[in-house]
């Protein structure tokens, strides 16, 4: 059943050029129960996905959440085999925790502090850029336009959240939304696509400190 994480980990990683030193697998709960226990409250009913991190003497310790309802659907209808409305939800949570688990061990290894925002910006960038890559090549190469107000328009967030947290939300939305557009107005929207030019983009911006990488989602 963890096939699909490990396959999409393996994609995403290439999508980004960063290599994968660990595998998210290995790190992954899928009971509810242990989640809430070392959150310390109880996951709302739709909330299927998270990160925890935690400070220990050794250095951060990490654990992935990923619900057992994302699991069985994945296994059941694989989206790297056919994307679709249907499967959609659980691709995008499943990415998501992929996309954190992934980018919080490239800054440490990197050395770089990490703030919220910027693992929720690169998380929402990774889901589309992800899911563009899964319906051209399923498409045979054929840009899908309804996929970007699909993921960026159509959304909602999670009932329980504090002000604060869907401002992060909102505004990790808003950013990842006008750099997507404009990177695919430039290299994929067009008569003569340039993939590795998008690409390109991609990588830079995962490279980019919190403000550069704020600035470069906005301009």
């Amino acid at each position: 059943m963890n096939e699909p994480l490990l396959a999409m980990q393996a994609l995403l990683a290439g999508i980004n050029d960063v290599p994968v030193q660990h595998r998210v697998t290995d790190f992954l709960i899928d009971d509810a129960r242990v989640c809430n226990h070392l959150l310390g409250r109880t996951l709302a009913d739709d909330e299927d996905e998270q990160v925890l991190i935690c400070e220990t003497d050794a250095g951060p310790a990490l654990s992935v959440y990923i619900d057992q309802r994302v699991m069985a659907s994945l296994a059941a209808d694989d989206p790297l085999n056919c994307l679709s409305d249907n499967n959609l939800p659980a691709f995008c949570s499943a990415v998501e925790g992929i996309s954190h688990f992934q980018y919080f061990i490239w800054c440490a290894e990197h050395d770089r502090q990490v703030s919220l925002l910027e693992l929720e910006l690169q998380a929402e960038v990774d889901k589309y850029a992800l899911a563009t890559c899964l319906l051209m090549h399923q498409a045979q190469g054929r840009f899908h336009h309804g996929l970007h107000r699909r993921l960026f328009s159509q959304v909602d967030f999670v009932a329980t959240l504090d002000a604060q947290s869907r401002d992060r939300y909102s505004e990790a939305n808003r950013c990842a939304a006008n750099f997507c557009r404009r990177n695919d107005e430039r290299y994929l929207n067009c008569r003569q696509p340039r993939v590795e030019r998008w690409l390109h983009e991609l990588r830079q911006l995962y490279r980019c400190s919190h403000h550069q990488k704020m600035r470069r989602a906005l301009s």
